[in-house]
């Protein structure tokens, strides 16, 4: 019996240790608890999760994207599908860089989203890899829009070959203070004059009630009254439709100042529209087979008016361009607008059949069309022109306003205080910023300086540096539309868009180092007959021997030769203004006979010009001179429709409280 209980007791040998005992029942007691809790929790389900577990299975959801981290992902992803499309769609970039861009656009995107969304569980990588996808969402968003505004921009510049842009522009004082259509309210008054542009007027008053503006509108007969009105205050601004500019300009005096318009005023608003053109005024292009290897010839002709680019006007600037594609080669040839030159019809025959074979101005055969101006410059190099590029003053306006204005580096001694073109404020040595007006009028300053037109070219050269700038600085991503909208109607050419685009992939492709000449033909200045103007006027007699050197330059850019020009190879200037054996004074701008003696004293009475200078006292050029020529108050061929328009007598009451200009 005894060993019995000592074997029960003991269990497996340890019976006599009292702490064993003790700590086995406790362990049993334990197990038997956590078995207990097991098993509650499993089947029955009517037991409790243990703490760990709960929180843990809370930690997995709070890691699950969510219905926002979704839809951001949707939207980055939207994103990028709007660029790649638009990049395809506008087709610059050659195929081999197009396809490496699309591939690492979308390995990056997928990516970033697969950490974002599957792989990470960390909050901050959570939060950066989130950033940088909707990061490039939103950058292809802006990428996209401004791909499809540049490729708009090419449609309608290109569009101008068969097309004829027309627009009406809304201008206010610019001490209104109004500079956005929305501004005009239910209490200003709207002036306009729809049966001169009915169409025209009609889009921008829609486009303005879409705008939000709600103005009273009080219509006029011509756009003669139709300015008075605004400068007088009877309106606080007016529809102008820009067909009538050059009319406009045709008629400007010291009373009215119709020929500073723009620089009173504020551009509110712009509409434009397109129109076909006369079939007998397209002038086609000769194209090259393939503008990315063959070289080709530009002539770049600006206009010196105001308004739609469309409209004939005498040709101030006339360039060629020749460019070799293969060996990055650029020579520009500047030709004086002045150039006597026999007329060339062979573009249009029908266009200037009355001057056909006689010699010109070459300035004046841009009353007849580019066409006019092309043929002639072909038939005098004795070359083929392929493309041609025109623009206006109006093209330089809206350019550099679309971009915020533009700076300018003026050295000391070429201060301006005045601009004589058009009367606004001129310039100061040191760092000058412009807006449109007059950024345009200090590329056309002449007077202010010694060496003429010498200075305006280099001042040309300055501000087309600076526009350069301009469209290169990061302020564009956010003018981005603005400057498509100014550059699709700044210029027209012949080029195709696919010719243009082809361009941007050459450069984009190779990235080529452009050397780029000049050559600026000079010749000689006298007097001759002007068919066009009817009298005799100041001309430029090319030498010969100058065309042959220009056209012997560009046979070497077309054949692949590089050219290297430095000033001994320019032609020698001759003096601006010239006295000959008469000592009658020829301007080379300006016509008129001689208002000095050879000692200095004044044979002619002198009347005082407000712009800063003297002219005679017979004729005034609402273009920025005074004089004979097509200067004296018209384009010699040109009619204005509005004629009938009884002109202001000596009594006008100025609007600005002077009898003459506001420049004094």
């Amino acid at each position: 019996m005894a060993t019995g209980r000592t074997s029960r007791g003991s269990g497996a040998g340890y019976g006599s240790d009292p702490y064993y005992q003790q700590g086995a029942r406790t362990s049993n007691r334990s197990n038997a608890s956590r078995m207990n809790a097991y098993s509650t929790s499993g089947s029955s389900g009517s037991g409790r999760r243990p703490a760990s577990s709960k929180k843990s299975k809370k930690q997995n959801r709070r890691r699950r994207p969510g219905p926002l981290s979704w839809l951001l992902w949707l939207a980055s992803v939207a994103g990028v599908v709007w660029f790649l499309y638009q990049l395809i769609r506008i087709n610059i970039l050659p195929g081999q860089l197009l396809l490496l861009l699309c591939g690492i656009l979308v390995v990056l995107t997928t990516l970033l989203s697969m950490i974002w969304l599957v792989y990470t569980r960390r909050r901050f990588t959570k939060f950066v890899m989130c950033f940088l996808v909707c990061a490039i969402g939103a950058g292809s968003f802006v990428g996209g829009g401004m791909l499809q505004s540049t490729d708009d921009m090419f449609s309608q510049v290109t569009n101008l070959t068969d097309k004829q842009v027309n627009s009406v522009t809304v201008y206010a004082m610019k001490d209104s203070q109004l500079t956005e259509p929305k501004q005009l309210g239910s209490s200003t008054i709207l002036g306009t004059a729809s049966a001169v542009d009915l169409t025209g007027t009609t889009g921008m008053l829609n486009e303005l009630e879409k705008a939000g503006a709600s103005p009273q509108i009080v219509n006029y007969d011509n756009v003669y009254e139709l300015v008075d009105a605004l400068y007088n205050g009877e309106v606080n601004a007016i529809a102008f439709p820009e067909i009538a500019h050059d009319a406009l300009y045709e008629q400007a005096n010291d009373y009215n100042k119709y020929n500073a318009l723009t620089t009173f005023t504020n551009m509110v608003d712009n509409y434009l529209y397109y129109t076909d053109r006369d079939p007998s005024s397209i002038n086609r292009p000769d194209p090259v087979a393939n503008i990315m290897t063959d070289p080709f010839i530009v002539l770049v002709s600006a206009n010196d008016s105001y308004g739609t680019i469309g409209s004939n006007s005498r040709s101030d600037v006339n360039m060629l361009v020749a460019v070799n594609p293969k060996t990055a080669q650029v020579l520009m040839i500047n030709i004086p607008r002045d150039s006597y030159l026999p007329v060339s019809c062979k573009k249009n025959q029908t266009a200037c059949e009355m001057v056909s074979g006689m010699e010109d101005k070459l300035t004046h055969t841009g009353l007849f069309g580019i066409g006019t101006t092309e043929s002639t410059v072909e038939d005098a190099f004795g070359i083929t022109i392929n493309y041609y590029v025109r623009v206006n003053f109006s093209s330089l306006i809206n350019i550099v306003d679309a971009v915020g204005g533009i700076d300018v580096e003026v050295e000391p001694g070429l201060e301006v205080e005045t601009f004589y073109a058009n009367g606004t404020e001129g310039v100061h040595a040191g760092t000058n910023h412009l807006d449109g007006e007059r950024a345009l009028a200090f590329a056309r300053e002449r007077h202010a300086y010694v060496d003429g037109d010498m200075q305006r070219i280099r001042n040309q050269s300055i501000v087309l540096k600076a526009l350069l700038k301009s469209l290169l600085s990061p302020t564009m991503v956010v003018r981005y539309p603005e400057v498509m909208k100014a550059l699709s109607t700044a210029f027209d050419t012949n080029m195709s868009a696919n010719e243009i685009k082809s361009l941007l992939t050459l450069e984009v492709s190779r990235f080529p180092r452009w050397n780029f000449q000049s050559y600026a033909l000079v010749g000689e200045p006298t007097e001759a007959w002007s068919p066009s103007a009817g009298q005799n006027l100041s001309v430029t007699m090319l030498n010969d021997a100058e065309i042959q050197k220009a056209d012997a330059l560009i046979r070497q850019v077309e054949e692949g030769q590089t050219i290297n020009l430095t000033e001994a190879d320019q032609p020698v200037e001759t003096d601006e203004y010239e006295t000959n054996v008469n000592h009658n004074y020829i301007d080379n701008e300006v016509d008129h006979t001689d208002l000095y003696n050879q000692d200095g004293t004044v044979t002619q009475p002198i009347q005082s010009d407000p712009y800063g200078g003297q002219y005679n006292d017979s004729v005034y050029d609402p273009y920025g001179g005074y004089g004979g020529d097509e200067d004296s108050g018209g384009h010699g061929t040109y009619t204005d429709p509005y004629s009938s328009y009884e002109q202001p007598s000596a009594a006008y009451e100025d609007p600005y409280g002077q009898l003459y200009s506001p420049y004094e």
